[in-house]
């Protein structure tokens, strides 16, 4: 289990909450920026940016990262582990993940810096001379229509067994739910009601166990920074 030390930098999505809906959280990347479509057109490591070709190869440490011009900065987070340091950003509407090995004096220091307005700026000197291990385009990972499809019929015990996790938001009057699996999230339509009185205390993994899938569809970028 992970334990994050700097805050997910997102865009605040602000839901309107009416009776029977959930929680509502970081925003994701909406499907217009980060389509199925464009999952199966990127098939290399570069994605082109007014600033020009980018190759994650190219990259070497997570100063090389940081340092990269034409990012979005609205889409950004930034995680550790005891043992790992993962960073997400967007170049081009395309997300991107690189990992480096955090050595135990390093975690040490970043676990032990104050949150305050020189966090972020203190966090990145610590760790910005740290080796890249994985580069990753994560619009490879959005799963196609056809393996959403399948999972109609399926309940939701069945998606959790198979490593699915709550998203941030749930309406408990549709059973519109957003589950995340890798690092996106997916909307999915749920059978059944929830009762009024348990809508306040609604518990996605115990209130959807039963329940089974009636369609989904790719949502967007989620908590991207989030490690097994």
């Amino acid at each position: 289990m992970k334990k994050k030390t700097a805050m997910i930098l997102v865009t605040v999505l602000m839901l309107g909450l009416s009776a029977g809906c959930g929680k509502a959280a970081s925003e994701p990347v909406s499907s217009q920026e980060v389509s199925s479509e464009s999952a199966a057109q990127e098939t290399d490591s570069s994605v082109s940016a007014s600033e020009g070709e980018i190759d994650l190869e190219s990259l070497k440490t997570l100063g090389d990262a940081f340092a990269l011009p034409g990012k979005d900065e609205n889409i950004e987070q930034r995680a550790t582990t005891e043992d790992k340091y993962v960073y997400v950003f967007s170049v081009g509407g395309v997300p991107y993940r690189v990992s480096a090995d955090l050595p135990a004096d390093v975690s040490k220091k970043l676990f032990a810096l104050e949150f305050d307005e020189n966090y972020e700026k203190n966090e990145m000197e610590l760790v910005s001379g740290l080796e890249i291990k994985t580069r990753e385009n994560l619009n490879e990972q959005i799963l196609p229509q056809s393996e959403l499809d399948a999972l109609v019929g399926k309940t939701g015990k069945e998606l959790f067994d198979a490593g699915w996790r709550s998203g941030s938001f749930y309406n408990t009057e549709t059973l519109e739910v957003w589950l995340e699996y890798g690092p996106f999230a997916y909307k999915m339509h749920f059978d059944g009601k929830v009762p009024p009185e348990e809508a306040d205390d609604f518990d996605v993994y115990e209130g959807l166990a039963d329940k089974k899938v009636l369609d989904a569809v790719f949502e967007g970028l989620e908590d991207a920074s989030y490690v097994e």
